[in-house]
C-alpha cells in the first residue's frame, strides 16, 4: 500500500511540476515579447437560413470581434470592428495589441441594421453605433486561434441567432377542389387556413407560406410534372387584422392555385383501380415563419377513355400510412400492405404510445389481390394529441404470432411509427359548387345520419284538423350535405311523446354551411341564459325542401278528406297513405323552392342543440330568436323545455343576451363572493355561477415621480419609474348595485403582482435608490369593480379608492357610495367620484 501511495504522489508532483514549468515559460515569453500589428481576415459564406433565424450572411452589415488572451484570461480587444472587402468577400482588420505565438479566444458578433418597428419583438443584443445607427445581432461564434505574424485567417463557426417571436400554429380548415377532371384540363383549388395557439399565449399571427405538390401512392412528392402541375405552386399569405362584417379580424385570405391534370401517360393511370381513371393524390402544406406547419392530402380523379393496368408490389412491406379526420373525435388510419404471403394470412396490431389512453375500433382488412390489401382502424382522437402511433403487420405462420399474437419485433413482422403533432388533423370542410359540408360535430353519413330529438306540446295553431292538443316528437337528421326533419304527432298532450302515432310530416333537402362562416369549429359563441351555458354557433342554409305527410288517426283522415286538404280529392287521404304536401298552406308546409337560414347552437359539453331563426333572411347578424326546445340524441329521454325563448333573449342588449334591466321580467340578480359571480334570473329561486373573478389579469400600472411606492407607507417615488404587473387575487364585495347598463360593486380587493423599475425614493431617511426586477408585492384596499355584461367579466376601476365603504346604490343617473364619514357620487359610471359631504359629527336635535 505504501508503494502505491508513493507512486501516486510522484505522478501528481510530475504533473504540477510540468504545469508550473509551462506557466513559467509563458510568463517568460510575455515578459520578453511586445504587442505587434496583426491582420485578421474572416471569411463568411452562404446565405441560406430557416425563417426562424434573425438574418442571413448576406445581410451582415457590421462584424466586430472580442479577443481574450487565454494566458491570464486577459480581455485584449472589445468590439473591434472589421471592414468588408467587396473584392475578396472578406472582413479584415489590423490589431496592434496581440502577441505572436500566444493562444487567444476570438468571439465574433455579426449585426444587421435594426428595423423599427418590425424588430420590436426581439430582445436580443442591440448595438448603438457612434454614427447613430442601431444594429441587431444576427450571428455569433468563437474560435481558438494562435496568433502568427502578418495575416491571420480565421475560421469562425458563426451560429445564427434564433428568432424570438412567439408565433401561432397554422391549420387548414377547408379545401375546395374539383372532384373529377379530364386529362390535361385545369381547375381551381382553394384552401382556407387559420391559426391556433394556447390559451393565454402571446403568440402572434404572422405571414404563412404554402406549397402544393402531387404525390404518388406512397405519398412521396412528384415534382417533374408527370402527375400534374400547380400555378402558383408556392407562395405566402399575410395576416389581415382589419375587421370583417361580423367584427372579427379578416385573418388570412384563402390560398388559391390552378391545378393542371396530367396526360394519360402518367403513372397515376396505371395505379387506378378503374380503367381510364387516375385517382391523383395532392398535397398542400402551410407553415409559419418558424417552419412549423400542417400538411393535408386529398384526391382529384382524372379521367380518359383508355384502358390501364394495375401494378402489384408483392414485397412484404407497409407501402403507405395515412390518416383522415372522419368524426368529432375520430381518426381513420389506413395502411396498404403487400407480401409474398397471402394477404388473408396477415394480422395487424394498432398501438398509441406516449400519450393519453386511446382506443381503436372498427378494424377492417380488405383484400385487393391475393398478396395485397388495405387495413384500417378508427382511433379515438383529440386535437391536442402528440403521442406516437405504432402499427405492426405480422405473418401468422410464424411461431411468434402463435405464442404472442401480433406484436412489435415479432419474427415475420413489419412496424411503422408515426409521431402526431397537435392540431395536425384538424377537421377539414370540403366545399364545391353545391355548397360547404356540415362539420362532423353534428353531421353523420348518408347511411348513418346524426339524429337529434325533442318533444314539444302543440295545438290547433298547427292547422292539423281534428287535433286540439297533441305532443310532437321533433326529429332532425343531418348528413354532410343534407337534412331530414320529421314531425311525429302523438295522442299524448303532456310532452311525453307517447300514446298513439297519429301523423307524420317529413321534410328533406340540402343542408350546407353558410359560405361566409363555414368552419369545422365555430368561431363564435353566445351565452344562452335559458340553458346557462356558452353555445357554439353554426349558420346552416336549408334548400330544395321536399315535404310529405302520412296520416294514421281516423278523425284526422276524415277531416282531411272532408276539407280536401292540400287540394286532394275526398278519398285521397287514407290510413298509412303518404302524400306530397310541398307548398300546402293548410299544414304550413314549405314549397320545394324554399331557402332558409337556420342557426344551430351546439353544446359539445352535454351534446345538445338549440336552434334559432332570423326574421330577415339577408341579415348577417345572429338570430333574434331561439326556440325553446333543447335537442338531444336519445329518442326516449327528452331535455326540459326551457323558458326565456322566442322573446329576443338570444340577441338581447348585451353579448350574453340579458336585458340587464333593474326590475321586472328578465332581471338578473347578482351576488359576489370572494371569487365568483352568482346570478338568478327567476327572482332568486335558482342560482348559478356566472364566472370567476379571481386571478383576473389587470393592465400594467406605471408609477412615476410623486406616486407612492407599493408596500412602503408614505414613501413616494422621487425620480425614475416603476411598472406593476398585477393580478386581482380576490374580491370581498360589500355591496352591489345596477344602473345605466352596468353593475358596480364596492369592496375590499387583494392584488398580487411584480415590480420592475429603477429610480429614487423620498422618505424619512432621505433620498434612496431602488432597483426592482420581478420582485413580488401585494396590495389591499377598498376599490370598485364594474361589469357591463351582466357579471360575465369585471373591470377594476383603478382611479377609485375609498375608506371603509358601507354600501352602494343607483338613482337619478348617479351611483352613490356611503363610507364611514362621507358620501361619494359618480355620474359617469364610476370612473370619477366627487365627495358629497361629511356625515361625521352631524348636529342632532336635542332630546
Amino acid at each position: 500500500m505504501r508503494k502505491i501511495h508513493r507512486s501516486l504522489i510522484a505522478i501528481l508532483l510530475s504533473v504540477f511540476t510540468a504545469w508550473g514549468c509551462a506557466q513559467r515559460d509563458e510568463q517568460k515569453m510575455l515578459e520578453e515579447s511586445s504587442p505587434e500589428s496583426v491582420t485578421l481576415e474572416v471569411s463568411l459564406g452562404g446565405s441560406s437560413r430557416a425563417e426562424r433565424f434573425l438574418g442571413t450572411y448576406d445581410q451582415i452589415e457590421r462584424l466586430a470581434l472580442d479577443i481574450v488572451r487565454n494566458y491570464g484570461n486577459k480581455q485584449v480587444v472589445s468590439d473591434e470592428e472589421l471592414v468588408y472587402d467587396d473584392t475578396s468577400g472578406k472582413w479584415t482588420g489590423t490589431i496592434d495589441k496581440l502577441i505572436v505565438d500566444f493562444d487567444y479566444t476570438i468571439t465574433g458578433h455579426a449585426y444587421r441594421l435594426y428595423d423599427d418597428p418590425s424588430d420590436n419583438w426581439t430582445t436580443w443584443q442591440k448595438y448603438n453605433h457612434d454614427n447613430g445607427s442601431v444594429y441587431v445581432e444576427i450571428f455569433t461564434g468563437k474560435d481558438q486561434h494562435t496568433v502568427n505574424e502578418g495575416i491571420n485567417q480565421l475560421t469562425l463557426r458563426m451560429a445564427p441567432i434564433l428568432d424570438e417571436r412567439e408565433l401561432s400554429v397554422p391549420r387548414i380548415t377547408r379545401i375546395t377542389r374539383p372532384f373529377q377532371m379530364e386529362k390535361l384540363s385545369s381547375d381551381n383549388i382553394t384552401v382556407v387556413v387559420d391559426t391556433v395557439k394556447k390559451t393565454g399565449s402571446s403568440a402572434k399571427d404572422d405571414e404563412l407560406s404554402f406549397r402544393f405538390r402531387a404525390v404518388d401512392n406512397l405519398t412521396l412528392p412528384v415534382e417533374d410534372g408527370s402527375r400534374g402541375s400547380f400555378d402558383p405552386a408556392s407562395g405566402y399569405r399575410a395576416y389581415d387584422s382589419n375587421p370583417d362584417s361580423y367584427g372579427y379580424p379578416i385573418g388570412y385570405q384563402p390560398i388559391e392555385t390552378e391545378y393542371t391534370a396530367p396526360d394519360n401517360t402518367s403513372q397515376c393511370f396505371q395505379e387506378g383501380t378503374s380503367l381510364g381513371q387516375c385517382p391523383q393524390k395532392l398535397q398542400v402544406r402551410v407553415s409559419n415563419l418558424q417552419e412549423i406547419g400542417v400538411t393535408a392530402h386529398f384526391t382529384v380523379y382524372i379521367t380518359d377513355n383508355e384502358s390501364a393496368s394495375t401494378a402489384i408490389d408483392t414485397n412484404p412491406v407497409i407501402e403507405s400510412l395515412t390518416a383522415e379526420r372522419i368524426g368529432l373525435n375520430q381518426l381513420l388510419w389506413t395502411i396498404y400492405v403487400s407480401d409474398d404471403d397471402l394477404f388473408d394470412e396477415l394480422d395487424v396490431s394498432w398501438e398509441y404510445l406516449f400519450g393519453d389512453n386511446r382506443t381503436f375500433s372498427d378494424n377492417t382488412t380488405d383484400k385487393l389481390t391475393d398478396h395485397s390489401g388495405r387495413m384500417q382502424t378508427v382511433m379515438q382522437y383529440e386535437d391536442s394529441d402528440d403521442g406516437m402511433l405504432l402499427v405492426t403487420v405480422c405473418e401468422t405462420d410464424q411461431a411468434d404470432w402463435t405464442t404472442h399474437g401480433c406484436a412489435y419485433q415479432n419474427v415475420g413482422s413489419t412496424s411503422m411509427e408515426y409521431d402526431l403533432i397537435p392540431d395536425a388533423y384538424h377537421e377539414i370542410i370540403i366545399c364545391d359548387d353545391t355548397g360547404c359540408e356540415l362539420p362532423n360535430w353534428f353531421a353523420g353519413s348518408m347511411n348513418n345520419p346524426t339524429t337529434w330529438y325533442a318533444c314539444r306540446s302543440s295545438g290547433p295553431d298547427d292547422k292539423l284538423d281534428g287535433i286540439q292538443t297533441h305532443d310532437v316528437l321533433d326529429q332532425w337528421g343531418f348528413t354532410k350535405k343534407g337534412f331530414e326533419y320529421i314531425q311525429n304527432g302523438y295522442s299524448s298532450d303532456n310532452r311525453s311523446c307517447s300514446g298513439n302515432l297519429d301523423w307524420i310530416q317529413r321534410y328533406a333537402g340540402r343542408a350546407e354551411q353558410d359560405n361566409g362562416s363555414a368552419f369545422p369549429y365555430p368561431t363564435t359563441e353566445v351565452y344562452d341564459n335559458a340553458t346557462r351555458d356558452n353555445l357554439s354557433v353554426y349558420q346552416v342554409l336549408l334548400s330544395g325542401v321536399s315535404a310529405e305527410m302520412t296520416l294514421y288517426e281516423t278523425a284526422m283522415i276524415d277531416g282531411f278528406n272532408t276539407n280536401q286538404t292540400c287540394g286532394y280529392s275526398a278519398n285521397d287521404w287514407g290510413d298509412n297513405i303518404t302524400l306530397d304536401i310541398a307548398g300546402c298552406n293548410d299544414v304550413d308546409a314549405p314549397d320545394d323552392n324554399t331557402s332558409h337560414r337556420m342557426i344551430i347552437y351546439f353544446n359539445l359539453d352535454n351534446d345538445t342543440l338549440r336552434m334559432g331563426h332570423q326574421d330577415n333572411e339577408t341579415d348577417n347578424t345572429y338570430p333574434d330568436k331561439l326556440d325553446c326546445l333543447v335537442y338531444g340524441k336519445d329518442s326516449s329521454v327528452f331535455h326540459a323545455y326551457v323558458g326565456n325563448c322566442d322573446d329576443g333573449s338570444a340577441g338581447g342588449s348585451g353579448p350574453d343576451g340579458y336585458s340587464g334591466t333593474s326590475g321586472g321580467g328578465t332581471v338578473d340578480f347578482l351576488i359576489l363572493t370572494d371569487n365568483s359571480t352568482w346570478a338568478s334570473s327567476d327572482g332568486g329561486v335558482t342560482w348559478y355561477e356566472r364566472g370567476s373573478i379571481a386571478n383576473i389579469s389587470l393592465p400594467d400600472e406605471t408609477l412615476t415621480s410623486g406616486d407612492l411606492l407599493p408596500g412602503q407607507t408614505g414613501t413616494s417615488i422621487y425620480s425614475g419609474s416603476l411598472t406593476l404587473a398585477r393580478t386581482l387575487n380576490s374580491f370581498n364585495s360589500q355591496d352591489i348595485s345596477y344602473g345605466n347598463g352596468k353593475y358596480l360593486s364596492v369592496g375590499s380587493v387583494s392584488i398580487q403582482g411584480t415590480k420592475n423599475g429603477t429610480g429614487e425614493t423620498d422618505n424619512e431617511s432621505g433620498i434612496q435608490s431602488f432597483n426592482y426586477i420581478n420582485e413580488s408585492y401585494s396590495d389591499w384596499g377598498y376599490r370598485v369593480l364594474s361589469s357591463t355584461d351582466n357579471g360575465n367579466s369585471w373591470q377594476l376601476l383603478d382611479n377609485v379608492s375609498f375608506n371603509n365603504p358601507r354600501g352602494i346604490t343607483y338613482g337619478n343617473g348617479e351611483f352613490l357610495i356611503l363610507t364611514d364619514n362621507s358620501t361619494w357620487a359618480s355620474s359617469d359610471g364610476g370612473y370619477s367620484w366627487q365627495e358629497g359631504g361629511n356625515i361625521a359629527n352631524l348636529s342632532l336635535p336635542d332630546l
